[in-house]
């Protein structure tokens, strides 16, 4: 799968204080592609524009299908129950994709029998992310986009979502500002500044730009991240 942007340039129309400009971007998704950034970067604009919500004609996934999975994608489950989504979706996807979402489900600890009558409002935080998680790994696309995956998790939800997506078999691109699970799961990063991309490349090219990992705030969540094990340890 091949994904190429090409004079990219999006502004809100209630918001002229930032602008998303990339000049140019290509990569090859054999293997996952991670995008980095701090809140106001730009990364969950360009997911969107991956997914088709925000339209432009500068990104190319040359005939590729898409799937966008949003930060709040809990408004999926706004007005209607478990059931109700998944009748919907199984009417035009494959017969196995029930059987799919629910070992998903089952994985993370949860039984769709327990659920599968509740409404959105009905369900915690958690169990709405592991219910749209498990809704896009079932569902059948070329490329998977995740914004922000891992928001709403606990610990043990957290690790069984690295877990699902080192084992996941399509291509994918994470969008996170969790550098370390990035780190575990990409083999190469794009880092957003600004509205800008301001990296391309993998990580070991990346932790060699002192500069650019400070600016980012990358080596402020290492120093974290280091902290933690040491309190731990």
């Amino acid at each position: 799968m091949h994904l190429k942007i090409n004079h990219l340039e999006y502004q809100y129309s209630n918001n002229q204080n930032f602008k998303l400009e990339i000049e140019k971007a290509d990569v090859f998704l054999d293997e996952s592609l991670g995008i980095y950034g701090l809140s106001g970067s730009g990364k969950t604009t360009l997911g969107k524009i991956m997914g088709g919500l925000l339209k432009t004609t500068a990104i190319d996934f040359f005939g590729a299908e898409v799937l966008y999975l949003p930060q709040v994608a809990e408004n999926l489950l706004l007005g209607t129950s478990v059931r109700q989504t998944l009748k919907i979706i199984s009417e035009w996807k494959s017969r196995t994709f029930e059987e799919n979402f629910a070992m998903h489900l089952q994985k993370f600890g949860l039984q769709l029998s327990n659920i599968e009558n509740k409404h959105g409002f009905e369900l915690s935080a958690g169990e709405l992310r592991i219910i749209s998680l498990s809704l896009a790994f079932s569902y059948e696309t070329d490329i998977l986009v995740l914004d922000e995956p891992s928001i709403g998790l606990d610990w043990s939800a957290r690790i069984e979502l690295i877990r699902q997506l080192q084992n996941f078999k399509k291509p994918l691109v994470l969008i996170s500002h969790d550098y370390e699970m990035l780190r575990k799961l990409c083999a190469r990063v794009w880092i957003m500044d600004r509205g800008k991309l301001v990296f391309q490349g993998d990580f070991y090219q990346l932790e060699k730009n002192d500069k650019l990992c400070s600016e980012t705030g990358i080596n402020f969540y290492k120093n974290l991240v280091k902290k933690r094990k040491l309190l731990l340890s």
